[in-house]
């Protein structure tokens, strides 16, 4: 079974979320990732700040520790 998100990041740690956004003809174009930082917790998922917009985030896949170097 995989961990959950809150007990994978805590409130206050720096990530990094990968963000799709609807573009033309109801097609999503990847932003990539992006950095952010948890700011509230709530069942199933996290909210985190990134790009100046709240984002709640419930796929582990979408959500990494931020990188040291910037590295994908």
């Amino acid at each position: 079974m995989s961990q959950r998100l809150r007990d994978r990041f805590r409130l206050g740690d720096q990530v990094e979320i990968y963000i799709s956004v609807p573009a033309d003809a109801g097609v999503l174009a990847d932003v990539g990732w992006q950095p952010g930082k948890v700011v509230g917790v709530q069942h199933p998922g996290l909210w985190v700040v990134a790009m100046g917009t709240y984002w709640f985030v419930t796929n582990g896949r979408h959500i990494r520790p931020a990188s040291v170097h910037g590295e994908e």
